[in-house]
């Protein structure tokens, strides 16, 4: 076939495309597989499904054969024919001139005078050929067909001149054609040839006459034949049927390459449709935003420390407005925290309490200007813009919040739906109880606790299943302790607790916060005999660690860490590696977080300048 010389390149180059493409869609589909998303595997998905993209265009618009293509192989200027004598053979040379392999099979359509035997259309052979129908190379490539051979001679009978001429028709005998006369020359009639060269794909041809004359040349009347061309007019030929066929052949093509070119195009628009959306979800809910100098963004408020499937995350507020974490792949402290994701557009929640809880997604409830805040990430990695609490019996949002809530989630087991359980501070002094079921967004209050008080500025809570709740508040400068068994739970969390406690140390006694603590229970190796508490407290010019080892109703005994400054916020992770337990404490230093980290019975490593 003359159209689609290149079909199979272009096939090939199509499935190189469509391969490269489909292994950037499923590197896209994979990162959503991680927690968080892994963005290098998006990045890297989205340029190979484009460079998928464009061999598929490359192969429809450079190797395609198309109209264009159709419409070259068909111009006259392809295709050229002439006459030679080699000897006494009569040949005619065919020349393909187009840049493609074509297919051509020749023909004789008419013969004057026409021969004895009536016959007057055979199939020509092809020299050195056992095929009538002959490739021809591109580009000028030739090829000659075999006319037949012609002499002329004296007959012995009668001396006077005689010829002939046996033209060679493929798979069949020859054609005899005799040439003879008396020796009036004059009379001689030359034979008038009309041979067609087709072209088989798609259907073209064009004709030339030729006119054969035997002369002699010499007393003896040995002569050699001529040939020449014998009319200047040239056409391409092509019957109507041809003609239809092959309109519809090219509306074919062309109809195949625009629909190939519109599904492309689709998936083309998609694919930067959906990078807009990523980029756009990114940059309000999970986009990423690393920083080019390779250090954290400038941070305010409280920073917090939570896991997210086991995996530990770092939480803050953005000095520009907005939340970011950041990742780590395992406990280890010299593991650097990486693949920062900012929200700058999500709106700040100021004294907020954040964990990750059963539903895949991180819960945030906070103050925003005093206003009772609720946030949260979902579990397909998107931040929904906080709302603010409202008060049951009013409908209006819920103000006066004097700091951090006591915030967590309650399960009593795997099968049990989720409560979310509450305790906020108010400026009227005391805590509000407010519980909330499941997935839903709706807060109801259901008490107070320690009204007595006065004004407290922070609260945390711990659930340890099977013992209850253990809650830490802060009261100027003081921590205060209180303390709920099971029973009860949740329905009935606003009651029976005990009374709030100053939160004495071993050997100390009271101890003085200048900023809200991190406040943790730990169970990280499994084993209850190692469970404990744990409470990090800013102090005067430096921060002070608090556990219960070694026993969970053991006393409080303070550690101080070897920094001499006085952070700004706190954030406290226990973890496990290299075969033991560790500790790490991250704390802000006005607008840049730092790392201090130590394995059990071991001693402190740090503080190090923490980068994401």
């Amino acid at each position: 076939m003359l159209v689609g010389v290149n079909d199979d390149r272009q096939a090939g180059w199509y499935a190189v495309g469509g391969v490269i493409a489909a292994a950037g869609i499923a590197s896209w589909s994979a990162s959503w597989a991680k927690s968080p998303p892994s963005q290098v595997l998006q990045i890297i998905g989205y340029i190979v499904t484009v460079v998928g993209l464009l061999i598929i265009f490359f192969a429809m618009f450079h190797l395609g054969s198309g109209r264009r293509g159709l419409r070259k192989v068909r111009a006259n200027k392809d295709l050229a024919m002439a006459s030679r004598v080699q000897g006494n053979r009569l040949e005619l040379l065919v020349t393909n001139t187009s840049r493609h392999w074509a297919k051509f099979k020749a023909t004789v359509i008419g013969i004057e005078p026409k021969p004895t035997n009536l016959i007057t259309h055979w199939t020509l052979a092809w020299s050195g050929s056992s095929d009538a129908v002959q490739d021809i190379g591109p580009n000028g490539d030739s090829w000659p067909i075999i006319l037949g051979e012609a002499g002329l001679w004296r007959r012995d009978t009668d001396d006077e001149l005689a010829g002939s001429i046996a033209f060679e028709r493929f798979g069949a005998s020859n054609i005899p054609f005799n040439y003879e006369n008396t020796a009036e020359s004059a009379k001689r009639i030359p034979v008038i040839v009309t041979v067609r060269v087709a072209r088989i794909e798609p259907s073209s041809h064009i004709d030339r006459k030729f006119k054969i004359t035997l002369e002699p040349i010499s007393s003896t009347g040995k002569s050699l034949p001529r040939i020449v061309e014998v009319t200047d007019d040239e056409h391409l030929g092509r019957d109507r049927d041809s003609d239809r066929r092959l309109s519809i052949r090219l509306f074919q093509e062309a109809l195949r390459h625009r629909v190939a070119a519109g599904i492309v195009l689709v998936c083309f628009g998609t694919l930067v449709g959906a990078l807009g959306i990523w980029a756009s979800d990114h940059s309000r809910g999970n986009g990423l935003a690393a920083n080019s100098a390779g250090d954290s963004p400038a941070v305010t408020g409280d920073i917090a420390l939570v896991r997210e499937n086991g995996t530990p995350r770092l939480i803050f507020p953005l000095a520009a407005g907005g939340i970011g974490y950041c990742s780590r792949s395992d406990d280890r402290w010299s593991v650097p925290w990486s693949g920062v994701t900012i929200d700058s557009h999500w709106p700040g929640i100021q004294d907020a309490t954040i964990f990750f809880s059963s539903f895949n997604g991180f819960e945030v409830l906070g103050s925003n200007g005093g206003t009772l805040t609720f946030g949260y990430r979902d579990n397909q990695f998107r931040w929904h813009v906080p709302k603010s609490v409202l008060d049951d019996s009013t409908g209006n949002a819920v103000d006066g919040v004097s700091g951090p809530p006591a915030f967590l989630q309650y399960l009593s087991n795997p099968s049990a739906q989720a409560k979310f359980l509450a305790m906020v501070p108010v400026d009227s002094g005391g805590l509000d109880i407010y519980e909330r079921d499941g997935i839903s967004q709706d807060w109801h209050m259901m008490g107070s606790l320690e009204q007595g008080l006065g004004r407290i500025s922070y609260a945390s809570a711990v659930y340890i299943n099977g013992q209850g709740i253990r809650v830490v508040l802060r009261v100027g400068s003081q921590l205060y302790e209180m303390t709920r068994n099971d029973r009860g739970l949740p329905g009935q969390f606003q009651d029976g607790w005990s009374a709030a406690q100053k939160l004495t140390v071993s050997g100390i006694g009271q101890i003085t916060t200048t900023e809200d603590p991190a406040f943790v229970y730990s169970n990280i190796t499994g084993d209850s005999a190692d469970d404990m508490l744990l409470l990090a407290v800013p102090v005067p010019h430096g921060l002070a660690l608090l556990d219960t080892s070694p026993n969970m109703s053991g006393a409080w005994t303070s550690e101080l860490l070897p920094i001499r400054q006085e952070p700004g916020a706190v954030a406290l992770l226990r973890g496990y590696a290299d075969g033991q337990p560790n500790v790490e404490i991250i704390y802000r230093q006005a607008e840049t977080m730092y790392s201090i980290w130590k394995p059990d019975g071991k001693s402190w490593q740090g503080p190090t300048k923490i980068r994401c």
